[in-house]
């Protein structure tokens, strides 16, 4: 998972959402009409990752049947975690988990676009995310008509389009993915005051590994994948370095632009990509130039996702 710039200023006319505005009556499954309005990510150059990806796992879906339009906050059910859930959480973070028990569902976004989110088959369907969406011990779930934009609600899951929570997770060299934060066991007593607690280790490591779990991003076949990027972003790097003194401009160019293809929002996978480049330790004769490269990287990355202005407050 990485940030997803959404709902993007730019994006506020996009015919299918301005299709969207125009409409009086909702019915069931209007929000897939929505599906290329999410889709629609910065690609940096023309033809760049044409196949929209999941938010969750990074999976690049080109199959539109097995895309769907997720509401992040369930609208007819939010079940807190079953008892085998419970278990992996408790045995993955050393510590009694707590949780709000409560199950009311998110009906009055059923049809808010902002509560949309773009996800494969894997994590939102039977046995994924689907209808669980926990919140923590001491808080409440938001009450009806309340806005999470506006008013903040102390959820458990990592949300792709949350600039803080897009940041909670990072890929291993094996391709398993796991939380950024330490393993910080949290008490009863940091629940019981989860206003002040809320984005320390304890919290941020809590809510990478429910995060893990409810999208399925444990999965085989996203490990593997994601696993292919991390070695597929180091050697494009060791490739760069030996390259940085003796190779012409242009060759230099070619082997940054397709370094930097690899870690854009858009990109599959994009997360092993900058953990690949965050986890590079050079030769000490390569030190200076590899700190040269990963400065204009990210300040390049950081220039992308700036570029497209959010706006939580348009309806």
């Amino acid at each position: 998972m990485v940030k997803i710039n959404f709902p993007r200023t730019d994006l506020d006319q996009h015919h299918e959402l301005a299709a969207w505005r125009l409409k009086q009556n909702f019915a069931e499954g209007d929000w897939t009409e929505l599906k290329e309005f999410l889709a629609e990510q910065p690609r940096v150059k023309l033809g760049w990752h044409p196949i929209p990806k999941c938010w969750y796992t990074e999976l690049p879906q080109g199959d539109n049947y097995a895309l769907d339009v997720e509401h992040f906050r369930p609208k007819s059910a939010a079940e807190p975690l079953n008892k085998v859930q419970v278990g992996k959480v408790e045995a993955l973070t050393g510590a009694k988990f707590y949780q709000n028990v409560t199950n009311t569902a998110y009906s009055w976004l059923e049809f808010n676009y902002r509560n949309y989110r773009l996800t494969s088959a894997l994590p939102n369907r039977g046995g994924g995310k689907h209808l669980y969406f926990p919140v923590a011990f001491g808080s409440n779930r938001l009450t009806a008509i309340a806005e999470p934009w506006v008013t903040t609600e102390y959820n458990l899951l990592l949300d792709p389009t949350n600039d803080h929570d897009a940041n909670l997770l990072v890929v291993l060299p094996n391709g398993d993915i796991e939380p950024r934060a330490p393993k910080t066991p949290l008490t009863l007593v940091e629940f019981n005051n989860y206003v002040a607690n809320w984005r320390s280790d304890g919290f941020n490591y809590l809510r990478a590994v429910i995060s893990i779990i409810l999208y399925r991003l444990d999965n085989n076949v996203l490990i593997k994948a994601r696993r292919e990027i991390f070695e597929q972003t180091t050697n494009d790097i060791d490739d760069l370095l030996d390259l940085m003194n003796v190779a012409g401009i242009t060759l230099r160019d070619k082997y940054i632009a397709k370094i930097f293809k690899m870690i854009v929002p858009s990109a599959p996978f994009s997360l092993a990509a900058r953990s690949a480049l965050l986890a590079y330790i050079p030769q000490a004769s390569d030190a200076s130039n590899f700190k040269i490269l990963k400065d204009l990287l990210l300040d390049g990355l950081s220039r992308e996702l700036a570029a497209q202005a959010t706006n939580w407050n348009n309806p």
